[in-house]
């Protein structure tokens, strides 16, 4: 796999990019998410030189030069893809110091190899799955394909529709949710929030405007109802952040619309998503009030879901930034973690993400792990063990206040329990796992300071 440098996420080949629009369907090619120039080593030990490309869920293969495409690989039957070293030995010179050896597993089946794109005669209309009509409300359930112009249209209306400061917060959720609908389903949507940076700062000021704490007085009866809307909006426009975030290293545009003003929309983001939102104070044992404070409990602890994932994705950014970039103390992973660890509310965060593993992996829970909570957990682990990594004053804190549930609780044998071993995640679980369990104990003689408030 060739190596990368400073544009390791935007480099273009326009070659290749003109016999993928010629070979491929408009929606195929929408959804290629990047591409390599390689070298294939076969089961004989045949080199040939290649394009991996890499779709939605399947690895293609194409000649260098591009002859045909096939399909080598679906994602769903890798199981592991490993650095075998840094200079591959079977090459030499300059293509040795510019290549890296990895080695994809995965399980064969007869489907691998046989699958040929080619573009339909029936039709010229790739595209995405949208609906045509200027009512965007069958987003979820398309009826027909659209052109790439005519999703631009319709994202452009639902977009201006959305930045409509006469909106309320209903109107923002239902326009918000179309949004979220059409982006997990359209890989090209993400492209087109990308574009500009109007919809990454509208959700971050509108995340700011309710996060920590609410204008309203939530003490109140129609207070606590408003609450409960702005816990409902924060939660869906996390995960669309989220969406937004996944995946999406390859689009340039995000690149700059993230590193705008040094970074700030993503510290704002960032720290909102970490703080303690503000629920109203605990009634009375014989009060009836509505909504009730065990529903406050509940958004509080799914806000924390939605929120780890979306610091998860945003580390991972910061990661591969310091993997391709180098700009002193500037966007990356360790620029991150060290904003947050001068804020105590922080370490609040922290408690709300291994309270969650805890639960999770708990004695109590006896039932196996489903798909979306196996990720949930690994997530979870990742984002404890970027901060065991980066900031010593977040270890001394998770040392001295779960030194406990890290020795009795938190195990590999427990975790292990739960996940389902033909999970593909389970062994990366694991991995981390085991990486977090021995920084804390291990973290005895890292001396704990107080961040400043």
């Amino acid at each position: 796999m060739a190596r990368g440098n400073q544009d390791l996420f935007v480099k273009k080949n326009s070659k290749l990019e003109s016999f993928l629009k010629r070979t491929i369907t408009e929606e195929s090619y929408e959804r290629i998410r990047a591409y390599e120039s390689c070298i294939v080593v076969d089961e004989k030990d045949k080199k040939s030189f290649k394009f991996v490309i890499l779709g939605d869920d399947c690895l293609f293969l194409t000649e260098n030069p591009p002859k045909s495409i096939q399909e080598a690989v679906q994602l769903k039957d890798v199981i592991s893809v490993e650095l075998v070293k840094d200079y591959p030995e079977f090459l030499s010179g300059i293509e040795r110091e510019n290549t890296q050896h990895l080695a994809i597993k995965y399980l064969a089946s007869d489907h691998t190899k046989r699958k040929l794109f080619r573009r339909s005669r029936k039709s010229s209309q790739g595209g995405l799955s949208l609906d045509q009509s200027i009512d965007r409300s069958n987003l979820s359930t398309p009826v027909s394909l659209v052109s790439s112009e005519q999703t631009d249209i319709l994202f452009n209306q639902l977009k201006r529709e959305l930045l409509n400061p006469r909106n309320n917060i209903d109107d923002n959720y239902r326009l918000l949710n179309e949004v979220k609908v059409a982006s997990e389903k359209n890989f090209v949507i993400k492209k087109l929030f990308w574009r500009n940076s109007d919809l990454f700062l509208f959700l971050v000021q509108t995340l700011q405007k309710y996060l920590p704490k609410s204008a309203v007085n939530i003490n109140s009866i129609d207070g606590r109802r408003q609450r409960v809307d702005e816990f409902e909006i924060v939660i869906l426009m996390a995960e669309i952040l989220s969406g937004m975030f996944r995946e999406t290293e390859i689009i340039p545009d995000r690149l700059l619309t993230l590193k705008a003003e040094r970074g700030k929309s993503v510290l704002d983001m960032l720290m909102t998503l970490t703080c303690l939102p503000e629920i109203p104070d605990r009634s009375s044992k014989s009060s009836n009030i509505k909504p009730s404070d065990q529903e406050f409990v509940d958004l509080l602890d799914e806000y924390t879901r939605v929120s780890v994932t979306a610091v998860f994705e945003l580390f991972l950014m910061a990661r591969q930034a310091s993997w391709a970039y180098t700009e002193d103390n500037f966007f990356n992973i360790g620029w991150m973690v060290r904003i947050l660890e001068d804020y105590r509310t922080t370490e609040r965060f922290v408690e709300r993400v291994i309270k969650q593993v805890l639960h999770v992996i708990g004695p109590s829970q006896y039932e196996m792990l489903s798909p979306e909570e196996s990720i949930c957990l690994y997530q979870h682990l990742t984002v404890l063990l970027t901060f065991l990594e980066y900031s010593p004053r977040v270890t001394a804190f998770i040392y001295n206040t779960y030194r406990e549930e890290f020795k009795y609780y938190i195990r590999h044998q427990q975790i292990a329990k739960k996940l389902p071993a033909n999970f593909p995640i389970t062994q990366m679980t694991l991995n981390v796992a085991d990486s977090v369990i021995n920084k804390v104990r291990n973290a005895g003689n890292i001396p704990k300071n107080s961040p400043r408030l």
